[in-house]
């Protein structure tokens, strides 16, 4: 529904792997490359291009640094259709089997993890978010993520994880072509400010018509008490939570949006109605979900609100969620914790990463 990027952990730098002609990043071949500077005499220019092209525009790097009139001949013959406006320094990669793109299944079952565990919060009377905000209320010092990982690990016996997790397997997706794959510019829309910058360059899959396998397999029986509802509803009474825990993760980017538009509309004009129109009309989509799809953010561009915790305190008393924001800022991972920003698609207006997936 809005481009996947997960990442790899890796880049693609300008000066070695890619060049960019006529809209698309074309992927340069290293033996092919090397086998160019050799028979031209060109490695010691090469190394001494690079080194100087640190802090300079690398847009035409190859053509006007090593002269080059062909890039055929160091391109492996691969591309992808790229979004952005300037060279960009790196592009963040996603995934792949070999050259082919997929979906990990261990982030869907990541994804699925955190919305069961909102959903878990919020069970028997609050009965476990209760139990949270007791404990946090005495967290101490710099060390909050390890008593945050203590906490839970004294709930579910398994360092932070959902229990029985063992009977939900989660495969590879089936593989996607590099035609569904560009390069886009996400960047940070600063929600005070209004601003839109941090901006990164990375490979998504750009393909909303796309139909593609994953295959999820439940195994019963599972034993905590709290995930004993999926005993009897399966996979539909987990879309059934996950739903709820993406209504939720929505309400609040329409509520920050909706409060921000002034300072979004002065920072970044022609921003706020895109995207707060892209967000109310997928809100809408998840509200009309039937019992057999769920829809949820995948990848890269989700901020801690995509996450369980935060939003669940926020979502039962915002009192308590003050209290929580003074505790995080006391540790190191305030920014990380409470951000203010979330990552846009700077071509479609939209977030990152939202798929739904639908019972086949």
């Amino acid at each position: 529904m809005s481009p996947l990027s997960v990442g790899d952990g890796n880049a693609l730098s300008p000066l070695a792997d890619y060049f960019v002609q006529n809209g698309y990043l074309h992927y340069i071949s290293p033996d092919r490359l090397e086998t160019y500077l050799d028979e031209n005499q060109l490695i010691t220019a090469y190394v001494k291009a690079v080194r100087s092209a640190v802090n300079v525009a690398k847009d035409s790097f190859w053509e006007d640094t090593l002269q080059m009139d062909d890039l055929d001949l160091i391109s492996s013959g691969r591309k992808a259709r790229i979004y952005v406006k300037d060279n960009p320094t790196e592009v963040k990669t996603i995934v792949r089997n070999g050259n082919a793109p997929y979906l990990p299944g261990s982030t869907v079952k990541g994804a699925f993890k955190t919305a069961l565990l909102y959903g878990w919060l919020f069970q028997q009377d609050k009965r476990e978010l209760k139990n949270l905000l007791r404990h946090i209320s005495e967290f101490k010092g710099f060390d909050i993520e390890k008593q945050l990982d203590s906490l839970l690990n004294s709930r579910f016996n398994e360092k932070g994880v959902m229990p029985d997790f063992h009977h939900l397997r989660v495969s590879d997706s089936s593989l996607f072509s590099d035609s569904d794959v560009e390069v886009l510019m996400s960047k940070r829309l600063h929600l005070i400010k209004g601003t839109f910058d941090i901006p990164i360059a990375r490979e998504a899959i750009v393909a909303p018509n796309k139909v593609f396998g994953i295959p999820v397999t439940l195994y019963p029986q599972f034993q905590h008490s709290s995930l004993q509802f999926l005993n009897k509803d399966g996979l539909k009474g987990m879309f059934k939570m996950i739903n709820d825990f993406s209504l939720d993760h929505l309400g609040w980017l329409l509520d920050e949006v909706e409060a921000s538009r002034q300072d979004i509309e002065k920072g970044t004009p022609g921003m706020y109605n895109p995207l707060f129109s892209w967000l109310d009309n997928l809100y809408k989509d998840v509200e009309k979900a039937s019992d057999d799809e769920c829809f949820i953010q995948l990848g890269a561009g989700k901020t801690y609100f995509a996450n369980s915790i935060g939003l669940a305190i926020r979502n039962n008393d915002r009192r308590d969620f003050d209290k929580w924001r003074k505790i995080l800022r006391l540790g190191k991972l305030e920014k990380e914790f409470y951000p203010v920003t979330i990552s846009i698609d700077q071509e479609r207006s939209a977030p990152l990463g939202w798929s739904m997936l639908k019972l086949g």
